[in-house]
């Protein structure tokens, strides 16, 4: 993780399960592309933790990934916050 932080990667909550949507694990990883890149949110991912036994719910992505997100840019002092997906894809953007 501090390898990639120190480079100045992007990182990535990949909240998903693995066949079974009661049990949810979050797979953080790390995008090397900048900042005006990661907006189009294309590249490959390169995991660097999983941890299995997140959630319980696909309705549990938001709150928790936001909270592991907002954790992580404080523990790192990260100058853009972790992006959420679920299941391998980006989530959709809030309307404003």
């Amino acid at each position: 993780m501090r390898e990639a932080v120190n480079k100045g990667e992007a990182l990535v909550l990949n909240y998903h399960h693995h066949g079974d949507p009661s049990s949810w694990c979050v797979a953080i990883c790390a995008r090397a592309e900048s900042p005006v890149e990661l907006l189009d949110l294309g590249g490959e991912l390169r995991e660097l933790a999983h941890i299995s036994g997140v959630g319980g719910s696909e309705d549990a992505c938001v709150p928790l990934m936001s909270s592991l997100a907002h954790e992580l840019l404080g523990f790192y002092q990260l100058r853009l916050s972790p992006v959420i997906y679920k299941n391998g894809d980006p989530l959709p953007e809030e309307p404003e």
